[in-house]
C-alpha cells in the first residue's frame, strides 16, 4: 500500500519543508506542532490530517489540500456510492490505480482480463501511469456483469502557466464492464488496459 501514497507524500514533505525554513533560527513555543509524514492512511485521512496539523508559520491548511490534484478520487468521492454495487467497486479500482497501488489493482481486476493482460504488465501499468479524473453517469446491470457509464474528466488550465483548476473543463463519455464473481465486482474492460500496453514498450 505504500506506492500508493509515495509521490503525493514527497511533494508535501516540499511543501512541509519551506515551512520548515520560516522557523529556523527562532525560537519555539510548545504550542507549535510539527507536521510529520503519515503511513497507512487513505487519501482523504491524510488530506484531513495535514489540514490539521498545519496550524502555524506561513503555509496555510488549504495550501496541504492543494498538493492532491483535483483529479484524484478520495475516499469521500468512493463512499458515495453504495457498497456492493459495481460502482462502488469500478471506483475503487480507479483510486488505487490512481495511487500506484497496484496490489489493489490486480486484486479488483477479473481474473480473465488479468490472464490477457498478464499481472505483471498491469502491476508495469499501474507504477508508471495514472489516470484522469473520472465520475459515474449511470451504471446497467444484467445478472453478472454490468456496464458501468462513466465521463473521464479533463482539468484544463484556462491559458498556459495557469492553475489547474478544481473544476473540470471537460468530460468524455465512455463504458467500462464490471463482472461479478464469487460475489465480488471486478474491473473487466480488458480493452482499456490492452491499449496501454504499448507504453511499456517504449
Amino acid at each position: 500500500m505504500m506506492r500508493r501514497f509515495a509521490w503525493p507524500i514527497a511533494i508535501l514533505a516540499v511543501l512541509l519543508g519551506i515551512a520548515a525554513g520560516f522557523f529556523v533560527g527562532r525560537e519555539t513555543d510548545s504550542s507549535e506542532e510539527t507536521v510529520t509524514a503519515s503511513s497507512g492512511l487513505s487519501p482523504a485521512e491524510i488530506e484531513e490530517a495535514k489540514a490539521s496539523e498545519v496550524t502555524s508559520g506561513h503555509i496555510d491548511a488549504s495550501d496541504v489540500v492543494k498538493v492532491f490534484p483535483p483529479q484524484f478520487l478520495t475516499d469521500g468521492d468512493v463512499a458515495k456510492e453504495k457498497k456492493g454495487t459495481p460502482a462502488r467497486a469500478f471506483l475503487e479500482w480507479w483510486q488505487a490505480y490512481q495511487w500506484h497501488d497496484a496490489q489493489t489493482v490486480v486484486s479488483l481486476t477479473s481474473p480473465e482480463t488479468l490472464k490477457t493482460i498478464g499481472s505483471d504488465n498491469l502491476t508495469q501499468l499501474v507504477d508508471i501511469q495514472t489516470l484522469p479524473g473520472i465520475e459515474v453517469l449511470g451504471v446497467s446491470e444484467s445478472g453478472s456483469a454490468a456496464t458501468v457509464n462513466a465521463g473521464l474528466l479533463q482539468f484544463e488550465p484556462p491559458r498556459p502557466g495557469a492553475p489547474q483548476p478544481n473544476k473540470p473543463t471537460s468530460s468524455e463519455p465512455s463504458s467500462f464492464l464490471m463482472t461479478k464473481e464469487d460475489g465480488k465486482w471486478l474491473f473487466a474492460q480488458t480493452q482499456f488496459l490492452e491499449l496501454k500496453l504499448p507504453s511499456l514498450q517504449q
